[in-house]
């Protein structure tokens, strides 16, 4: 009996190496790619059979450990629990690496989130103030004084020229760009 629990044991022993040689690919594609050829769903995948595999080595743990041998067997036994232990020590190092990963590309895909609203918000700030001046030029009223003025359309243009280089020069000073 104890022959047939050591070759479940060591049926465990490639699966083991499989996911710690995928948890690495994740991890590769997640910081050297940027999470930009993983798949969320496959770690999720590979964390999910990692929890059913450490579930079903910590049944064949109580199993062990409720055996009685004779003296001849006992390091036998021994030995078969000590390989459980290792496994599962193996399940929980993948399956604690799969949640840091899922946390890291959480914080990656957030990071790129943020760039973009970054990035929008620089250009609304540099085309708000614009649009405004363009909007209040452009209502066409007789009352707008500048209208009439000979150089008026370059001073409005000096003016939003003005504006953005102010803008510029405010992000730098915060370093924003």
């Amino acid at each position: 009996m104890l022959d047939i629990i050591n070759d479940l044991l060591l049926s465990y022993e490639k699966p083991i190496e499989l996911q710690s040689e995928k948890m690495d690919e994740f991890e590769r594609d997640i910081f050297l790619r940027n999470g930009q050829e993983m798949s969320v769903k496959a770690l999720y995948y590979q964390k999910a059979k990692a929890r059913i595999s450490k579930k079903i080595l910590l049944l064949t743990q109580n199993v062990l450990n409720q055996m009685e041998v004779k003296e001849d067997f006992r390091s036998t036994l021994q030995d078969l629990k000590d390989t459980t232990v290792s496994y599962l020590l193996h399940y929980d190092e993948i399956i604690e690496t799969a949640n840091s990963l899922l946390n890291a590309y959480m914080s990656v895909t957030a990071q790129k989130s943020n760039d973009v609203m970054k990035l929008l918000t620089i250009f609304s700030a540099f085309f708000l103030p614009l649009t405004f001046i363009a909007g209040l030029y452009g209502m066409n009223f007789d009352n707008i004084p500048e209208l009439r003025w000979e150089n008026g359309y370059f001073m409005t243009l000096a003016m939003m020229v003005f504006v953005s280089i102010i803008i510029y020069f405010w992000f730098r000073r915060k370093r924003i760009i």
